[in-house]
């Protein structure tokens, strides 16, 4: 990762943190917006079969509260490219030797600094 890359994926890591983001790991017993982890889980299975094929697998994936809605990093069949699903529209990853995590920011930075800029807020 570049210097740009590293900008992107501050932005997205910024975008993230304020849609309330819960991983697989975190619960949040009482919210009525926060739906059960196996109830996250089926959903991003389901975000990365409908974006990446039935071979696909969620690298990292995110329940977004305050948006009520699901992120994912998303490895297809060929390993080193990945998309973010959950977006508008879907965005390839590369930096196979990032984290998972760094590549999901990476990628939701990138779509926030093209089609997405007008959902920066």
């Amino acid at each position: 990762m570049d210097l740009g890359d590293l900008v992107a994926q501050a932005r997205g890591s910024l975008w993230i943190a304020a849609r309330e983001p819960l991983s697989l790991a975190d619960s949040r017993p009482g919210d009525l917006r926060v739906p059960t982890a196996i109830e996250r889980l089926a959903a991003l299975q389901e975000l990365a079969r409908s974006s990446g094929g039935p071979e696909a697998t969620v690298l990292e994936g995110l329940y977004l509260a305050r948006e009520r809605q699901y992120l994912a990093l998303v490895q297809g069949p060929e390993h080193g490219q990945a998309i973010v699903a959950g977006l508008p529209k879907a965005v390839t990853v590369s930096h196979p030797s990032a984290s998972a995590w760094r590549r999901l920011a990476w990628g939701v930075g990138t779509w926030l600094g093209g089609e997405g800029s007008a959902n920066r807020g």
